[in-house]
């Protein structure tokens, strides 16, 4: 397929607001050649499931919303998707929870929850993606997180806590499995070695805030995407397929249209080969950055093929990854990456 023509249907990413994510860190961008350097996850014959596993009680309402998540992430990854038994709340013990000082409600530290998803991870998982109706927190210093990944051990965690009440209304369930869809594949994808997305209108843009949150799309960009099929081998037609059928039977117009015409955009079946293939062919069109210039937070210029970034450590408004609440041996503290978060609970500005 040729990626290429997918940019006619993309967005280029807007200047951050004040309070948006790029505004208070500096992220360099991932292009493709260096993703496909990484050496990322990819699917074996023995490793290709993705497994979800829900933590504490769900209503019935936000059980079928896990549902459709995990029907939305087998279309959109290409890979099976098995859900596990709930694991009761009382496996997560009294240091690994705390009451918000301001807000009052119960809250689960992301870093044990992550440390025990690595020592429950099955042999033939890819990766292992908890959920939870409780609030997140990934330490002290921090007022919540949407979700949080840990791709060296193949593991992420999120939360619905802050995605709305599904049993309101129906605009209301279409409104909380929207967010809980963005939040469970842009973990996921953190897992295959997909970072932040600072070119285009992308499902793994970073996110600061709830509505920040809620602008971004159901669907990756064109390099994005490359790189998802150069690490599954997943076919892009078949990939936009099946995301349309979903998006038209949830009730997503907006999304189903884009699917289809994205659809449209890829070539006849007798032109394809497999998505590794296809994502190979177009390297050359992809990962080569446009002029883009930064000043203050703000990205200026032409959208670059660079999409996504790790953060820069040691500046301000620079994420500092927390560390596990449990005693264990130490381990590196980057392999933590701490997602989608709030201002500080200290007050005054981004912290991480």
């Amino acid at each position: 397929m040729s990626f290429e023509r997918l940019k006619a249907l993309h967005t280029p990413k807007r200047p951050p607001r004040p309070g948006d994510w790029l505004a208070e860190r500096h992220e360099d961008g991932q292009s493709f050649a260096e993703f496909a350097r990484s050496l990322p996850l990819v699917p074996t014959a023995a490793r290709r499931a993705i497994y979800l596993q829900p933590i504490g009680d769900f209503s019935d309402a936000q059980r079928r919303v896990v549902a459709l998540t995990a029907d939305y992430v087998e279309r959109f990854f290409g890979l099976p998707v098995r859900t596990r038994e709930a694991l009761p709340l009382a496996a997560v013990p009294a240091q690994a929870r705390r009451r918000h000082p301001t807000w009052g409600i119960e809250q689960l530290r992301t870093t044990y929850l992550l440390d025990l998803l690595a020592a429950h991870r099955s042999d033939d998982a890819l990766g292992l993606l908890g959920l939870t109706a409780q609030d997140l927190y990934p330490a002290d210093d921090w007022n919540f997180v949407f979700g949080q990944a840990l791709p060296r051990e193949r593991v992420g965690v999120w939360s619905l806590y802050r995605n709305g009440d599904p049993s309101a209304s129906p605009s209301e369930f279409r409104l909380c499995l929207r967010r809980t869809l963005t939040t469970a594949v842009h973990e996921l994808a953190h897992l295959f070695g997909i970072a932040h997305c600072i070119a285009w209108e992308c499902v793994m843009n970073g996110s600061n805030n709830a509505a920040e949150k809620d602008a971004r799309p159901l669907w990756l960009c064109p390099t994005d995407l490359q790189k998802l099929c150069l690490a599954t081998g997943y076919d892009p037609r078949t990939h936009f397929e099946r995301l349309a059928e979903f998006a038209a039977a949830n009730g997503f117009a907006a999304e189903a249209a884009y699917f289809e015409r994205a659809r449209e955009s890829s070539p006849a079946r007798s032109e394809r080969t497999d998505g590794r293939a296809a994502a190979r062919r177009g390297a050359r069109a992809l990962c080569v950055p446009s002029g883009t210039t930064r000043g203050a937070g703000t990205l200026h210029g032409a959208a670059p093929a660079r999409c996504t970034a790790r953060v820069r450590a040691g500046r301000a408004g620079a994420e500092k990854p927390p560390t596990s609440t449990r005693a264990r041996p130490r381990r590196d503290p980057a392999r933590f990456l701490p997602d989608h978060r709030s201002s500080s609970a200290r007050g005054g500005g981004s912290r991480g």
